[in-house]
């Protein structure tokens, strides 16, 4: 491994630092309990609307220690995240000002650590790792993404048979709540129907989605069990997690659109080169190629992709999503349909 190469792969050690901010958080106490939300949504975004493109590639091997570690390391920082929350939540109330700024700066390190590195293991073949992002999903309560993901999504990307893809006109309000029930319908829809195929019955218990909500059921009555306060802090993380993940799904394939039998290709997925992004997110940014090569590891996937690019990265546009009308006077103009 050159030195450029072994730069860049050290660089991914930023998505360990908002973890790190809540950890610290939950050690200090009080205000430093919503370290996180100053440095993610603020710090960074900031940060990320400053820093120029980064285009380099750079490619390491595909079974590089390195870019593997980061990834185990997100899955023992998100049960350490978790039960240092639980942790913290015995001593003191969730609902008072640092019980809210714990579990909202858990939820956002989640959501941009856990999931993101959730749907990267969920792509390997190895069933080890596999397993672990299905883990990490569940950490984050999310019983749907890995259910739907690779079945529906990958295969049905940018047409109407995606609920993922965000039409051209949609506001991210509305898209959050058809995305997340339609992720639920599909997937139980594909999974049935593969079943059936096999000319089998249909047997719940051989369903992902089905098992995953299973287990969450069960996870949510023994958390319950032990402590109600430390379910309801879960249940927020969830919350936030999950907004973030829609939110990342949102702005993905926005207005891309996609014929039925037509390959994907470059134009099907938004991809944007800020170096915050690149890094915080495990490349999830170079989204093009993600679809195009799915088993392709993060920190192998290309960016000189003839791809629509996105007007900035995700962590600076998670504030113009959240205005409808202005999301829509700035992207709907870079619509590969429109005249530029």
């Amino acid at each position: 491994m050159n030195s450029s190469v072994w730069k860049r792969n050290a660089a991914y050690a930023l998505s360990l630092v908002p973890g790190a901010f809540v950890l610290g958080g939950l050690c200090i106490g009080g205000l430093a309990t919503w370290g996180n939300v100053v440095f993610s949504l603020g710090f960074l975004a900031v940060l990320e609307s400053i820093l120029p493109d980064n285009t380099r590639t750079d490619h390491s091997e595909f079974r590089d220690w390195m870019p593997r570690f980061w990834l185990w390391a997100h899955v023992a920082l998100t049960l350490a995240m978790l039960l240092a929350l639980f942790e913290y939540l015995d001593r003191h109330a969730w609902a008072s000002f640092s019980g809210i700024g714990a579990v909202v700066s858990c939820g956002i390190a989640c959501g941009s650590g856990a999931v993101v590195v959730g749907h990267e293991l969920i792509h390997k073949a190895n069933p080890i790792e596999k397993g672990a992002g299905r883990l990490l999903l569940l950490l984050c309560g999310n019983p749907y993404f890995s259910a739907h993901h690779i079945l529906v999504h990958h295969t049905h990307v940018g047409t109407d048979s995606d609920c993922v893809t965000a039409k051209k006109g949609e506001s991210l309000y509305r898209y959050i709540p058809r995305s997340i029930g339609g992720q639920f319908v599909q997937a139980w829809q594909v999974e049935t129907a593969m079943q059936q195929k096999k000319g089998e019955r249909v047997r719940l218990w051989r369903s992902h989605l089905a098992q995953n909500c299973f287990i969450l059921v069960l996870g949510a009555l023994l958390l319950a069990w032990v402590s109600i306060d430390g379910l309801m802090a879960w249940v927020g993380v969830s919350l936030i997690a999950a907004l973030l993940l829609e939110y990342v799904n949102y702005i993905e394939h926005y207005g891309l659109q996609r014929q039925p039998g037509e390959r994907v290709g470059p134009s099907h997925s938004w991809n944007s080169n800020r170096t915050i992004s690149r890094f915080l997110l495990f490349d999830l940014s170079r989204h093009a190629d993600h679809h195009m090569h799915a088993s392709k590891p993060y920190h192998c996937l290309d960016s000189g992709l003839d791809s629509p690019r996105l007007p900035g990265g995700y962590v600076q546009l998670l504030y113009l999503a959240f205005r409808p009308q202005k999301w829509f006077s700035t992207v709907d103009p870079l619509l590969p349909s429109n005249p530029q």
